[in-house]
């Protein structure tokens, strides 16, 4: 919200210090609202002004206790409260607090422009909403704008771009959502795991041999899971769907390209490091074992655990892939509407 500084209305003087004559003039205004037998064709900007400066000096409460009667013909019981004085206005304390602040965020002379070119009540509100920046903009094109229709065309323009805004940021916000739920169950479900596995300490060599061959199978069915990704990626960047004429692409395409690249010899550094320190390691064990000794050691409930656990992984894998996707496409929506806006 700006800050704008309003003048001070001459047909209201609220300076002075008699409050006698301070009553007089909020009677006043009563009585020219009761006059145009309408508070909308007192609610100009000049009108809210003085409406403000009533509320800000709190010069209602110098009629406290008085009745009045609503445009209804309802009962006030006390006109000296805000409530009760926008009601003898033929108002309500909401519709003079929006009043206010509208004029407090687009001025007295814009909010005049724009009460005559017909802007409504809900796309003040929005544009209420907008950034002190680009409130400014709006004010000086407004202003400076003297043809009505187009007053009106540049007001729609800035509430359709801000609701579309907002619309983009929901989304976002549905899809975070939505990926922080699916997170949150597979953390429980592997937590739950995790617990299964603390409760009962390893105290025996089977144990031990089944929670390595577990977490190794585990782990190395998810390297595979992603490995499968990098093959389907690298398919993707062998044949992309786009015009090879495009001039954009040898730019673009090498870019592409040097990223996985990088990213897939990160991969394989990382996997030799740690086969060579396994060989380094485990060579004379790996020599010396029986060949099918590892599938006979492996009881059927262990089976069973290990489906299942690899279930769980490919689940957690699918959801981590899905929000990854869900989060691209978001933003390459995000960009080819700023693009549009910006061809606007």
């Amino acid at each position: 919200m700006t800050n704008k500084k309003l003048p001070a209305t001459p047909s209201l003087d609220l300076e002075t210090d008699d409050k006698e004559i301070k009553r007089s003039l909020v009677m006043q205004i009563i009585g020219r609202v009761q006059m145009a037998n309408s508070f909308s064709k007192f609610s100009t900007a000049v009108g809210t002004l003085q409406m403000k400066q009533i509320k800000e000096d709190k010069a209602y409460s110098l009629i406290k206790g008085q009745k009045g009667i609503d445009r209804h013909g309802n009962e006030i019981t006390d006109v000296g409260t805000w409530a009760g004085f926008c009601k003898a206005c033929g108002t309500s304390q909401q519709k003079v607090d929006e009043d206010i602040s509208n004029l407090e965020a687009f001025g007295q002379e814009t909010l005049e422009v724009m009460q005559h070119a017909g802007v409504g009540i809900r796309d003040l509100r929005v544009l209420r909403k907008l950034p002190e920046e680009e409130l400014l903009k709006l004010e000086d094109q407004v202003v400076n704008t003297k043809d009505t229709a187009a007053v009106v065309e540049v007001i729609e323009d800035l509430v359709a771009a801000k609701q579309e805004k907002e619309r983009m940021n929901s989304d976002l916000q549905a899809a975070l959502i939505r990926e922080q739920t699916a997170k949150e169950t597979l953390d429980a479900k592997n937590e739950m795991l995790r617990e299964q596995l603390r409760e009962k300490e390893i105290q025996t060599w089977p144990e031990f041999t089944r929670e390595i061959r577990m977490e190794s199978s585990a782990l190395g069915d998810k390297a595979l899971l992603c490995i499968d990704d990098l093959e389907r990626l690298m398919a993707q960047l062998e044949e992309p769907e786009l015009n090879p004429d495009d001039p954009e692409r040898t730019a673009h395409y090498s870019a592409a390209v040097m990223a996985f690249w990088t990213n897939l010899r990160a991969v394989q550094a990382r996997i030799n490091r740690l086969v060579g320190i396994g060989a380094d390691s485990f060579t004379d064990t790996i020599d010396e074992t029986p060949e099918g000794l590892a599938p006979t050691l492996m009881p059927d409930k262990e089976i069973v655990s290990l489906v299942s656990a690899r279930e769980l992984m490919v689940g957690e894998h699918k959801a981590e892939k899905m929000s990854r996707e869900a989060q691209r496409a978001l933003q390459t929506k995000k960009r080819g509407r700023r693009k549009s806006t910006k061809n606007k």
